[in-house]
């Protein structure tokens, strides 16, 4: 099983990523922080021309039960971060399912369960920001 979810869509990734942040909003999740990799690269000397951005995402009331549940363990997995690179014509939208993180707390039964939620609600507005 992939433990990767992954979209191509036509377009540029700056318009993709606000419209992302609006879809995410949408199904409660916040956008904590937006990585510019190429940006931050390209600052520090080291030469890198893909559009690249990692966005940091979070919905606080899953977080504070996987916080609760795993007495903090989970807390350097969060939160999803969510790739978006410029490949031609399209871009890229990449992100580890969060499922692929419940197992490794295999004693924290009600973890599955909310990973699953995450999943469902992050492919759904990946999903949605390709049809439209």
């Amino acid at each position: 099983m992939d433990q990767f979810y992954e979209r191509r869509i036509v377009g540029r990734i700056d318009d993709l990523r606000t419209r992302l942040e609006a879809l995410l909003k949408a199904r409660k999740f916040g956008t904590l922080h937006v990585h510019n990799v190429t940006e931050t690269l390209n600052s520090k000397g080291v030469e890198f021309a893909t559009p690249l951005l990692v966005m940091d995402v979070c919905n606080p009331l899953h977080a504070k039960h996987v916080l609760d549940a795993t007495a903090n363990r989970i807390a350097p997995l969060l939160p999803c971060s969510i790739a978006l690179w410029q490949d031609g014509a399209e871009v890229v939208v990449r992100f580890l399912k969060p499922t692929a993180l419940a197992r490794f707390f295999p004693d924290v039964p009600s973890l599955e369960r909310v990973a699953t939620e995450v999943q469902k609600a992050i492919t759904a507005a990946v999903d949605e920001l390709a049809r439209a």
